[in-house]
């Protein structure tokens, strides 16, 4: 309740500070462009192809500063331009620091393209805070690995100076931070770039490129450019970067505002330009904002106070005209926030196993949704594997030909939505964690669990209740193609028995779950059938035609999943990678490539281990091998013609092993799942010569 009753009070804070945001009041935060020099020539800034304007003087600044209008400047961020270029750079921060009485903290933020320049004035201002007692905040440029940030920055050799900087500050312990610039140049690196920052401890902040007035880049290609694919490669990483406690709240804030956005929602956190934050050009010019404010005067005018506040209606309302889509980096908290956190809460209390009754007395009260004779698929729908997208358009595709319109009930929309378009299908997605699930639940002529394994997940949620509700009405509850376990909790074992108690219709994959479910249930029918998945890979297989082997050793390999087993990571992965590095041998093959089949952190991006396994295991190849990793997202497609295409196929994720063994590919298998779901595929295809024990 006190926990509540704190969110509430926050709620109602900001709310009333958004509410008079447009009370006129003195500005608190700058962003100070010292000058329009810059030795970059960046992808998403036209600022490098200024005409080298007026630039201010230091007596200028030093006059400008007495007005009333700066008196209560807090903070002050310099930029460009490049700051470093500026060579009366100490003697601008000297007058800053003098200058402003309220003054707390000072920031810069760098290109690095000329080291030694960089050095200094990060020194000079360091000194000089920490001198002064301000806060020191240092960003230095970094958009890719390698040849990526160079492209984006559009010098050669800045990666390498970049470099030179962090060793610089690193060893002198100047705390320093990274700013990465999404554009469509540089996207490919963003994981490399943020593995890389979290083995060496770096702060890495990731902002996607925005039309910046000031910078004069409306015309600049790159920015917000993206392809759906690419887009949807952002949503996952966004994603994850967002729920990921490591980062910095008001990062993770941020990260969220990224992914409303890119899904074409409205940003939902606030910024100190609606209210606090002003603009200063190296011409002296004052602005409201950084990212669309017009001028409204020279800070060298006698009456700027006056014309700023003059004109504080007006040009907040100009601003205000652009927030709702501005991916600016800037990270306020929001009482949009607040709210979403306690809806957040209160769904999970409410849609929960311990009240059932509640929720299905709560289904008396909906209405029928808009559709006629509907079927509503749950499971584990927007986590899905490569594997788990065959099943569901095999099962689309069983249902849509019976008349039936197809409702998917997904645990993260954006994910499905997009397996839905990959698969060219027509279906509704609703959100598991919403009232739509009991709707249709109540509604539909059948429920289908739709493929997977009935395991240890708190997401075993969703299915009992779609199946409660659904069985309360006496619609029609089907298991299609599902196994079961692993099972270790009571919980879960009691959530799946429930599961199937109210099951109708009742298919599994294999001969040791139909043993298990006999046990549990001796007088209720059930029949084993194949995963519904191959009915899918063999239809596609049909369809795509591969002209001719690669010599490929093409490696589905999958994090250890320790719901299965409990060795060590470090101890299975040095066997695995010996044995790769001998099967290759054996095969005569040169070249291996670690593909995926599946791309979002939750279940583990699969591209995510490949790129750790091989920096681990396969940094310096002595052997005749090469070792690749594919960055890119996989598809059932993509899927089929890169096991075609391979002399062998390792596999490990289950599905993987269900692909290459329909397609009839050469294949080895690793049972990661401790003589499970893997062992019993094998054993009832009569295919165990497959099977590689590495656990012994």
């Amino acid at each position: 309740m006190i926990n509540f009753l704190k969110q509430l009070f926050r709620i109602i804070k900001y709310g009333t500070k958004e509410r008079f945001r447009f009370i006129p009041t003195y500005p608190r935060i700058v962003n100070f462009d010292i000058t329009y020099q810059c030795n970059s020539h960046c992808s998403m800034c036209n600022m490098w192809r200024h005409d080298r304007a007026y630039e201010f003087s230091v007596a200028e600044l030093q006059g400008v500063l007495e007005k009333k209008l700066f008196h209560k400047i807090e903070h002050i961020g310099l930029t460009g331009g490049e700051p470093s270029l500026r060579e009366d750079f100490p003697s601008i921060v000297d007058i800053l620091i003098q200058s402003l009485p309220s003054l707390k903290s000072l920031s810069i933020i760098s290109n690095c393209v000329s080291p030694e320049k960089t050095e200094r004035v990060i020194t000079t201002l360091y000194d000089k805070c920490k001198e002064s007692g301000l806060q020191f905040e240092l960003v230095l440029s970094m958009d890719g690995v390698g040849s990526y940030h160079d492209k984006n920055r559009g010098v050669k050799g800045n990666y390498s100076s970049l470099m030179t900087v962090i060793d610089f500050v690193s060893k002198r312990s100047i705390p320093f931070s990274l700013g990465y610039t999404i554009t469509k140049n540089n996207i490919l690196s963003i994981y490399d770039s943020f593995e890389l920052a979290q083995r060496n401890n770096w702060n890495l902040y990731f902002a996607v490129g925005e039309f910046i007035d000031r910078l004069n880049n409306q015309d600049c290609r790159a920015i917000k450019s993206f392809s759906d694919e690419e887009r949807y490669e952002l949503l996952l990483f966004f994603h994850k970067l967002m729920n990921n406690p490591k980062i910095p709240a008001y990062y993770r804030r941020s990260y969220w505002k990224n992914f409303e956005l890119l899904s074409g929602r409205t940003r939902p956190i606030g910024c100190p330009y609606q209210k606090e934050g002003i603009v200063l050009s190296p011409a002296l010019e004052v602005g409201h904002c950084a990212v669309k404010g017009r001028i409204v005067g020279s800070a060298k005018d006698k009456d700027i106070s006056e014309l700023f506040f003059k004109t504080w209606f007006r040009e907040k309302r100009h601003v205000k005209r652009n927030c709702d889509k501005c991916f600016h980096y800037h990270y306020q908290k929001s009482s949009r926030e607040e709210i979403e956190n306690l809806k957040d809460k209160l769904r999970r209390r409410f849609y929960s196993v311990n009240n059932l009754k509640c929720l299905s007395d709560y289904s008396s009260i909906l209405s029928r949704p808009h559709l006629q004779r509907f079927i509503l698929i749950v499971g584990w729908y927007g986590t899905e594997t490569v594997g788990d997208k065959a099943i569901l358009a095999t099962i689309i595709k069983d249902y849509a030909s019976q008349g039936y319109k197809i409702v998917v009930a997904s645990i993260y929309p954006f994910v499905t939505q997009r397996t839905i378009k990959e698969l060219d299908l027509d279906a509704i997605i609703i959100w598991s964690e919403s009232v739509d699930l009991i709707r249709y639940s109540k509604y539909a002529e059948k429920v289908i669990m739709g493929g997977g394994p009935l395991m240890d997940l708190d997401d075993l949620k969703y299915p009992l209740i779609s199946f409660s509700i659904s069985h309360k009405y006496n619609h029609e509850n089907v298991v299609y193609g599902c196994g079961i376990g692993p099972l270790n909790s009571e919980k879960s074992i009691a959530e799946v028995r429930k599961i199937l108690a109210l099951s109708d219709s009742v298919f599994l994959r294999d001969s040791d779950s139909l043993k298990l479910f006999r046990e549990w249930f001796p007088t209720k029918e059930a029949q084993q059938v194949e995963d519904p998945a191959i009915q899918y890979i063999l239809d596609r297989d049909r369809r795509i035609q591969v002209e001719q082997k690669d010599g490929v050793l093409a490696c589905f390999l999958r994090r250890l999943p320790h719901e299965y087993s409990h060795e060590e990571d470090a101890v299975f992965e040095n066997r695995l990678a010996s044995y790769i590095r001998t099967l290759a041998k054996q095969e005569g093959i040169k070249r291996v490539v670690l593909y995926s089949m599946h791309n979002f952190w939750i279940g583990n991006d699969d591209r995510e281990f490949a790129r750790y396994f091989k920096a681990q295991f396969f940094y310096d190849t002595d052997d005749d091998i090469s070792v690749e990793v594919d960055n890119t997202l996989s598809t059932v497609d993509n899927t089929i013609e890169r096991m075609k295409s391979a002399k062998l196929v390792l596999c490990m994720r289950f599905h993987s092993l269900l692909f290459a063994h329909s397609l009839g590919v050469d294949y080895k298998v690793i049972d990661y799942t401790n003589g499970g779901k893997t062992k019993a595929f094998l054993f009832d295809h009569d295919s165990m010569d497959h099977l590689e024990d590495l656990f012994s």
